[in-house]
């Protein structure tokens, strides 16, 4: 396989991938996290408009848009939502769908668009995984089952509208008798779908046409993985947004704030990270001067990727090179003079 599971301290389940070096979730809580950074800084007026549109950017377990799913759940939404995600690994994918998600009512199974196990390689992980006696303890029993059971319909799945349709009444048969096994009473549900693309972010998002009213940016850490933060990368994300479309992420890199803020977005600070508009009027909180200051040194210095198609060596060589030849402040530079400016002011 490639990642590690275990469960995280709100009994969330968390990832780390060896290829990569970098983990999915803090030990904290994959679903808290999820929460904290990229679903609470959105604010509660989206959930007055009567549609919504999400691009969740690295997927990964889905934790993000298990959180989003949450809150609409929480508000009492009852627009229509739909996801579409972008993931690269499609074993973290099939992890994702068959992975008991701990305190929800739901699982990502309930709103997926079945058009997805056209893909052969995601039906491989998903029966990979179900082999893998050391996953086990974290596999819904209910979805083992229904995968088991309906190995030969999903395989023979060409992508059609009559088999999808199939696969979806089967499944949510077997959703009812799981509401009636355990007793529960069934909540209303959202009008919610989810869609999604296995490969590359950046040749997956150039296939998409719609209009997003916000973005989850949740890709690997930016030195390992520039490939996603790119200047290039930001123009993709910014054109898909609608007018007063967002996007939000954990990092509060001068590197990535500088790119967003050179294709266009004005920049805003949430509590772990950034969040960034396409219109200035309805940022809620803007940089202070001191991080807004430090874009414009040699720390702000963007990824740059021509073509969307450079390799993550080539990404930080190419900024390497500006940064040597730069003639602007390094970091601790401008801290000094940031402070000494700070000191004179306060007397």
């Amino acid at each position: 396989m490639k990642f590690v599971a275990s469960y995280t301290e709100d009994g969330s389940i968390g990832l780390y991938n060896p290829e990569v070096g970098d983990i999915y979730h803090s030990v904290g809580g994959a679903y808290q996290e999820a929460s904290d950074k990229f679903v609470e800084p959105l604010g509660g007026d989206i959930y007055s408009k009567k549609s919504l549109r999400c691009l969740d950017i690295c997927y990964g377990m889905g934790y993000n848009s298990l959180a989003l799913i949450q809150k609409c759940l929480d508000v009492g939404y009852d627009g229509e939502l739909v996801i579409d995600f972008l993931e690269f690994d499609e074993e973290v994918v099939a992890f994702s769908f068959l992975a008991e998600h701990k305190n929800l009512s739901f699982s990502l199974m309930d709103f997926l668009d079945f058009s997805i196990f056209k893909n052969r390689a995601l039906l491989d992980a998903i029966y990979l995984i179900l082999d893998n006696s050391s996953l086990a303890q974290f596999i819904s029993p209910f979805l083992r089952g229904f995968f088991e059971e309906n190995k030969n319909s999903l395989y023979g799945f060409n992508g059609g509208d009559i088999e999808q349709g199939f696969l979806h009444n089967i499944y949510y048969k077997n959703v009812s008798r799981r509401y009636i096994k355990n007793n529960q009473n069934t909540q209303k549900r959202l009008n919610i779908r989810l869609v999604g693309a296995i490969g590359d972010a950046r040749n997956t998002i150039q296939e998409l046409d719609s209009k997003y009213d916000f973005v989850f940016l949740d890709a690997f850490t930016p030195i390992k993985l520039p490939t996603l933060w790119s200047v290039e990368f930001f123009y993709k994300i910014y054109h898909l947004l609608k007018d007063d479309g967002v996007i939000t992420t954990y990092s509060n890199s001068a590197i990535i704030r500088n790119g967003m803020r050179e294709v266009g977005f004005f920049l805003g600070r949430t509590k772990y990270g950034t969040i960034a508009y396409k219109q200035d009027n309805i940022n809620k909180i803007p940089l202070d001067d001191r991080a807004l200051g430090l874009l414009d040194t040699r720390a702000g210095i963007p990824f740059y990727d021509s073509n969307l198609s450079s390799s993550k060596e080539e990404i930080l060589s190419k900024r390497e090179q500006m940064v040597n030849a730069s003639t602007l402040l390094s970091s601790s530079q401008y801290f000094k003079k940031f402070q000494k400016r700070e000191n004179l002011d306060e007397k």
